[in-house]
């Protein structure tokens, strides 16, 4: 994870804008060397500008968008979605340190503890083989991150993972309405995936990653809620609701 960089007239998502909340404070409080981050004025503008910005986009393409079906043999009888537990954080590091991700131990357990957030695995037996970290802020999904170990790529581990987050409980019974994440540019079976289930375009964070690569926000319309259904497990059982 990366906190804010550059950004151009168009970057401030609310990923951003809930890091800043939990870095700086809440909206309108102040630091010593700066005046305030964020005010409601500049939150509300954001969000009309979004709004207006992703509507029509999305109402052609979210509504008919279909969510991505794989076979639940091509990924063994012993695949399994479930919610995380503070017994997991060793192997969520392990994922991390996989994908090269700047995620470490008390990062993930932090996550995993959050009231606000979602962490799921995907498991094949025992081993962890895909991570998903989410926060739900008042109506709104942010992903964090979705990962999935180089060995078990291309199988629609990601697109299970994301179907199983939307579709979950939880998120139904907040009425969520839209659902945001970044990607890093350039990433173009990521940016496939989640055009693949209905995610747009939205703006450009310049900057953002370590390396000095852009990061691509893109939106999900969840308003009216879209069908999307919770995929199959391979061994019968009913997916994990949080």
């Amino acid at each position: 994870m990366n906190v804010e960089t550059s950004i151009d007239s168009f970057a401030y998502g609310p990923i951003s804008l809930a890091m800043a909340l939990l870095a700086h404070g809440p909206v309108g409080s102040t630091n010593s060397a700066h005046q305030p981050l964020l005010t409601p004025t500049l939150v509300r503008a954001h969000r009309l500008v979004t709004a207006s910005a992703v509507t029509k986009s999305l109402s052609q393409r979210v509504r008919a968008s279909a969510v991505t079906k794989h076979s639940p043999a091509a990924l063994g009888p012993n695949f399994k979605i479930r919610t995380a537990t503070a017994h997991d954080v060793a192997a969520l590091a392990a994922v991390a340190e996989q994908c090269n991700l700047d995620w470490d131990e008390p990062a993930l357990q932090r996550e995993c503890e959050r009231d606000f957030g979602a962490v799921f695995v995907a498991t094949s037996g025992v081993e962890v083989i895909a991570i998903l970290i989410a926060w739900l802020i008042a109506d709104e999904v942010q992903i964090l991150e979705v990962a999935v170990v180089p060995a078990h790529r291309r199988k629609g581990i990601g697109t299970r993972l994301l179907t199983t987050l939307l579709s979950a409980k939880r998120i139904q019974d907040a009425a969520a309405t839209t659902a945001w994440l970044e990607v890093k540019s350039g990433n173009e079976a990521a940016v496939a995936l989640y055009n693949g289930l209905g995610f747009v375009e939205t703006g450009l964070r310049r900057g953002y990653y370590a390396d000095g690569s852009d990061a691509v926000m893109m939106c999900l319309d969840l308003s009216p809620p879209l069908a999307i259904h919770p995929p199959p497990q391979p061994s019968g059982d009913p997916v994990v609701r949080v």
